[in-house]
């Protein structure tokens, strides 16, 4: 399936099983103000560690960074902890060069749904503007969707699978409900031999608004 194909389906499967999951801590918490569901958005780039490896080839041009961007929502379940969906859009790998002495140029595009448990720990510092920062940490999983669209038919492949994903950041919080936060995260594995396996590193910064 191709990013531009949005998986909306798989979207709003994945919002209602969210709300199903914390719609209870919503009763018994809506007097703690550190609690409450938040959106947000970020772009930055994202690199296929191994996306210039495609088997059997000899490659003459590879790109495996670009921009990328993500857009989430979560539930802040206390101060330190929090859950969280997003939809990922990585950076294309464009490529080119020759297999069996037979010129090709192939482009693999990926997209996942991400899920995690977000750890936050504000930073002590006693200066005003200072203490509104804290460390986040996350580990989860992530459902990708890798297509790899190539002028060589044994070159193309479109797989999906699940793959363990990681990172940490940092956030500063302006306000009750507005806040800033610049990551980076690691998506372990993602693709197979038809579509080229490789780690995928990805940077941004965006903001997230609390309800």
């Amino acid at each position: 399936m191709r990013k531009s194909d949005l998986p909306v389906d798989r979207l709003a499967a994945a919002a209602v099983a969210a709300l199903i999951c914390v719609a209870p801590a919503c009763v018994w918490a809506q007097t703690d103000p550190s609690r409450g569901f938040y959106i947000g958005g970020g772009i930055g780039q994202s690199d296929a560690t191994d996306g210039c490896e495609v088997s059997g080839t000899v490659l003459s041009a590879c790109d495996s960074e670009g921009t990328s961007w993500k857009a989430y929502a979560g539930y802040q379940i206390n101060k330190w902890l929090g859950a969280e969906l997003s939809y990922l859009d990585f950076a294309d790998v464009d490529t080119s060069g020759t297999a069996s002495g037979v010129p090709f140029s192939a482009t693999t595009e990926t997209w996942g749904i991400g899920a995690h448990a977000v750890g936050q720990i504000p930073i002590p510092l006693d200066v005003a503007v200072l203490n509104k920062i804290s460390i986040l940490g996350k580990i989860g999983t992530v459902h990708w969707d890798q297509e790899r669209s190539s002028s060589l038919a044994a070159l193309s492949g479109d797989e999906t699978g699940w793959a363990f994903a990681w990172g940490f950041g940092l956030q500063y919080t302006f306000s009750e409900r507005l806040g800033l936060r610049a990551e980076w995260e690691q998506f372990n594995d993602v693709g197979d031999a038809s579509t080229g396996e490789s780690d995928i590193q990805m940077w941004n910064v965006g903001l997230n608004f609390k309800f």
